[in-house]
């Protein structure tokens, strides 16, 4: 396919062995850079989806990790194998303005690895790029300590999950598995966001509920269909003219005041780089 004429594709790669699509995308009136991977598309990408063996962040037994903790294997060899983390690497440097704005982007098995490239980003101590990572049905990617990790990078790193209704991915793998970065949870014309996933009591910020990652199993044939990147994309088509986030899910329910708004349309505009969480929601609007 052909982007279109306001965007610039600087890269594409579709791995043969490992099954990863990828391209580097840039628009220059809107100023920024945007790396995005493809989902699951073929047998060999379902191979990487099932390699669910923990393993050092990074890709390279030999030499210490950037960054405690493990992740799934699959996921990890799909960014980190062949040399693909580096070349993006040496794009992005190539090709990001100082002015720009850094995202990453990916569906199923490309949010997993838009996440971990954008770890790996922010980890390049002599690069201090601010990164985005917007992604939309991502499983989850790593163990308890490595989600401890990554979340501590913020606000330098902001990773973002959008999850439709019963979407079963989201839920995979089971334990010792767990979510990066905040949860947009969309389910008919409610949208909610939960703060790093699992709330922060001290904060007062809720977790999702309980039945989370059970809900799915109900029925599974509709959260495997909830799965697929054109619900999502109709689902925000059809709630654009409501679809505003202005605050986390607090612990009674009571809204926590919050100036920013999330838009559907991105990445587009502001990125709020804070310590105060309520700073790190979105403003994405063209």
């Amino acid at each position: 396919r052909i982007v279109p004429p306001d965007l610039t594709c600087h890269f594409y790669q579709h791995d043969l062995k490992q099954g990863t699509q990828v391209l580097v995308l840039s628009h220059a009136a809107k100023k920024y850079l945007a790396v995005v991977f493809a989902g699951t598309d073929d047998l060999r990408t379902s191979v990487a989806d099932g390699d669910i063996y923990l393993k050092p962040f990074g890709g390279n037994n030999d030499s210490p990790p950037l960054i405690a903790g493990r992740v799934h294997a699959g996921f990890d060899n799909s960014v980190f194998q062949h040399g693909l983390a580096e070349r993006l690497l040496t794009i992005v440097e190539h090709h990001l303005q100082p002015d720009y704005r850094l995202f990453t982007a990916g569906h199923s098995l490309g949010a997993a690895d838009a996440v971990l490239l954008a770890t790996d980003m922010v980890l390049q101590k002599d690069k201090q790029w601010n990164v985005t990572s917007i992604n939309f049905g991502c499983a989850r990617i790593g163990n308890r300590v490595w989600m401890d990790a990554v979340n501590e990078l913020s606000p330098r790193l902001q990773v973002w999950r959008l999850v439709l209704g019963w979407d079963l991915v989201p839920r995979l793998p089971s334990y010792p598995f767990e979510h990066v970065g905040h949860t947009i949870q969309m389910t008919g014309n409610e949208t909610k966001i939960y703060y790093h996933h699992y709330g922060n009591v001290s904060k007062g910020y809720a977790s999702v509920p309980s039945t989370w990652g059970a809900t799915p199993y109900v029925w599974v044939p509709g959260a495997l269909s909830s799965h697929r990147m054109i619900k999502y994309l109709a689902h925000l088509e059809q709630v654009q003219d409501q679809f505003s986030l202005t605050k986390f899910e607090t612990l009674d329910d009571t809204p926590i005041a919050d100036d920013d708004d999330f838009y559907i349309n991105p990445p587009d505009d502001v990125i709020l780089m804070s310590d105060d969480p309520d700073d790190m929601l979105l403003l994405l609007k063209e």
